[in-house]
């Protein structure tokens, strides 16, 4: 009987070891900065692309935006503009309509003037005072406007100087105040003659009547004195 010993068999392995590990490196660094390369150029590409798109849709939304706001502008501006017109007409026409009143009350005035100036129940119609107006002013100034008439029938020429003076009391006496200049009093007329004095008194005097000188240069004349109670005039305004 014979004995059969198991056979073993030894292999060795022999690993391949690279022969230069550097340039294995290199390769692989080139080959993920290329990989990179691609990549980043891939994105970029693709965000600019996108971002190309996002940017022409928004300038189509602005430019969209800019049409209406300019649109809306324009709205405004001519409302704006009708409302200036609507505006405007509206001063003129109550402007327009001041000015009617104003005329119709000058015209109602000119004609009462005229009615009592031709009134048949006037008793003195010779040269006279025919109507007398006081105006009070800022602080102590004034604006006297008065009417001197004659008669109308028959009526000539008439001329002549005159003389105003405001009568009253300063200082507890008895003072009387030349409020007409002494030149620039001439008058010469046929029917009517209109006088109007701006004045000022002093302070602390205090006016009590008014009174008119009327000096016709027809020697056959006398003198005309008018005299009208200073409260009556001021209330008349």
């Amino acid at each position: 009987m014979s004995i059969q010993l198991p056979k073993y068999t030894i292999s060795t392995e022999v690993q391949n070891q690279p022969k230069n590990p550097i340039l294995v490196i290199l390769i692989s660094l080139l080959i993920g900065l290329l990989f990179g390369f691609f990549s980043y150029k891939f994105y970029t590409t693709n965000s600019l692309t996108n971002l190309q798109a996002s940017n022409e849709i928004l300038d189509r939304i602005n430019k969209e935006n800019t049409e209406k706001i300019n649109s809306l502008e324009a709205e405004v501006s001519i409302l704006r503009t009708e409302n200036k017109v609507k505006n405007q007409a509206l001063r003129d026409l109550q402007q327009n309509y001041k000015n009617v009143i104003d005329l119709n009350n000058n015209l109602q005035a000119d004609v009462a003037f005229y009615e009592r100036l031709l009134s048949p129940n006037v008793k003195n119609k010779g040269l006279r005072v025919f109507q007398s107006e006081l105006i009070k002013q800022k602080d102590n100034n004034y604006l006297l406007k008065l009417f001197l008439v004659q008669k109308i029938e028959r009526a000539r020429e008439i001329s002549g100087k005159y003389e105003i003076y405001v009568k009253g009391q300063q200082n507890n006496t008895a003072k009387s105040l030349q409020i007409s200049l002494k030149t620039k009093t001439n008058f010469k007329f046929k029917y009517f003659h209109k006088v109007s004095l701006p004045f000022s008194l002093p302070n602390g005097f205090k006016a009590e009547e008014l009174v008119v000188k009327l000096f016709p240069k027809n020697n056959n004349k006398k003198t005309i004195e008018y005299t009208v109670d200073w409260q009556t005039l001021l209330n008349q305004e």
